[in-house]
């Protein structure tokens, strides 16, 4: 009589049906379930959803109600309060990806591992998933604080402080997903993540003057999304803006007669808008590849 197979005979055996199965099924199609499948994951935890909706109106009003109506000349004032928005948003941002993504991925990886899909779709459809609400927070609470702050009346200029904040929330999310992939929980990321931010903040502009950084950081900057976010914010406040001649005896950072002083006291008149947002689109970018590929490092399967 034949012996009926044992649970370690059975096991190579379904694991070599399974991958199987995922080798029949396209990533394309892998990433159209995964995507459906992420995003009714979003929409069953409304609560959530109207907490964060919620958070970013309040701290919009908050911060908004504190700077309210500044004058043309309130230089040190509108320095703060743009400083401000582009730690928010991006620390936000990092913050709710690292709650997030970090502890759903213990779940995929153990789908992962039992053969019922590939990480690659399975990464792209969570952030596809995630996009949305993404974009839609940053815009909220830029636009609430930029008028009741009154940094720039123009419309042209709200535009371009919209468009760097949106691309530094993202590229620190980016950055929350590398963080992610890295780490193998929620505990460990949550530790991690303020080692690998602090510089990044220290050199966004506004801390330190950018020209009297040390020789050996100042490659720093160039990873930081908080430098260039920074940077463009502040082009799009105080660019071609005059202001009051000052009074004899006072110069910068007591009193400035131009938007370019301001911009030349913080040593970044040099720097382009332009430029700025490709630095911030390759991070968007570049962060989540380099995620991608640590988290397929990591979890490489025999």
């Amino acid at each position: 009589a034949l012996e009926a197979p044992t649970a370690t005979d059975e096991e190579p055996a379904v694991k070599k049906k399974e991958a199987a199965v995922e080798g029949r099924v396209s990533w394309w199609t892998q990433f159209q379930v995964l995507l459906h499948r992420c995003s009714l994951a979003n929409k069953r935890n409304p609560q959530i959803l109207q907490a964060r909706v919620g958070q970013t109106l309040v701290s919009a009003l908050l911060l908004g109600f504190i700077f309210l109506r500044l004058r043309k000349g309130d230089a040190i004032s509108k320095n703060g309060a743009a400083n401000f928005i582009n730690l928010n948003q991006g620390m936000t941002g990092l913050v709710t990806v690292l709650q997030t993504f970090t502890t759903d991925k213990i779940v995929a990886l153990r789908e992962y591992r039992s053969g019922t899909y590939s990480l690659v779709p399975y990464f792209l459809a969570k952030t596809a998933a995630d996009a949305a609400f993404q974009i839609f927070n940053p815009v909220v609470f830029f636009t609430i604080a930029w008028y009741m702050m009154n940094l720039n009346p123009s419309a042209t200029r709200w535009l371009w402080g919209l468009g760097f904040i949106f691309l530094q929330t993202n590229a620190s999310i980016s950055m929350g997903y590398l963080i992610s992939c890295m780490c193998p929980d929620l505990e460990i990321a949550l530790s991690v993540m303020p080692l690998l931010t602090m510089p990044l903040i220290l050199v966004a502009g506004f801390m330190i003057i950018l020209d009297s950084l040390p020789r050996f950081w100042i490659w720093v900057p160039y990873l930081s999304p908080f430098r260039w976010a920074f940077s463009g914010i502040m082009h799009a406040v105080w660019e071609d803006v005059e202001l009051d001649p000052c009074p004899a005896g006072m110069n910068p950072p007591s009193c400035y007669s131009s938007g370019a002083e301001v911009l030349e006291y913080y040593c970044l008149d040099g720097d382009s808008m332009w430029l700025n947002a490709l630095y911030l689109v390759i991070m968007v970018v570049g962060y989540r590849v380099v995620g991608l590929l640590v988290l397929l490092i990591l979890n490489r399967r025999n």
